[in-house]
């Protein structure tokens, strides 16, 4: 699309992918946030002191690339109620700065998981119960044979 030389048309497709992108983009983000929330919450009231600037900060990032990409959504929705082409553009802006911002909380996510799991949030390997629940399957066997042939 070259710059002062737009159709209607063209102006229309922009707004509907504009829509689209706007979106898909918040649901996305959407993802990193459940991400960030989750995460937080896995760490033991004690250490979420420690840990909530941190995750604040990423949930500020996650936040407004949400309300940005609604935004950029919701500029193309209305253009399509107004036809100012104005607003496509003002949505366009809207949307690169919320991918701006989902990129970088996309790297604090990244960062987050690169340095490792704490010790205090690991869990205990599965076989041990699997091996549990084996047992007390084959206990329970046995004690239901004994009652058999009394």
């Amino acid at each position: 699309m070259i710059p002062g030389h737009t159709t209607a048309n063209s102006m229309e497709n922009l707004a509907f992918e504009l829509l689209l992108a706007g979106n898909t983009l918040a649901g996305l983000t959407l993802v990193f946030l459940g991400n960030i929330y989750n995460t937080f919450h896995g760490y033991s009231e004690a250490k979420q002191d420690d840990m909530r600037a941190t995750y604040r900060f990423r949930a500020s990032w996650a936040l407004a690339g949400l309300s940005t990409s609604l935004v950029s959504a919701l500029c193309a929705f209305t253009y399509n109620l107004m036809e100012k082409d104005f607003l496509v553009y003002v949505g366009l802006e809207f949307f690169l700065f919320a991918f701006v911002c989902v990129l970088v909380s996309a790297y604090y996510t990244w960062k987050g998981i690169s340095k490792g799991i704490p010790k205090e949030r690991r869990r205990e390997p599965v076989e041990e119960n699997v091996l549990i629940i084996s047992n007390r399957t084959t206990a329970d066997k046995q004690n239901g044979d004994k009652k058999k042939k009394k």
